[in-house]
């Protein structure tokens, strides 16, 4: 018997309904009984004390390749 997965509906509801909050998704974990976990980083949900690089706030312009 094959391994359950999660619908392709269901990820992308859940993806959708994440990048409409302005969250931006970091990955997706499958699990064995068919579930999903979506870990994503929020800057915008740490405590205004704590500074955060520049690179996890996307204040910093990315690195121009030549």
């Amino acid at each position: 018997m094959p391994a359950a997965s999660p619908s392709q509906a269901a990820i992308s509801n859940a993806l959708s309904a994440i990048v409409d909050s302005g969250i931006v998704p970091q990955s997706i974990r499958i699990d064995h009984d068919g579930g999903f976990v979506v870990q994503f980083f929020n800057p915008s949900s740490v405590s205004a004390g704590f500074d955060l690089p520049d690179e996890l706030t996307g204040a910093a312009d990315p690195p121009a390749y030549e």
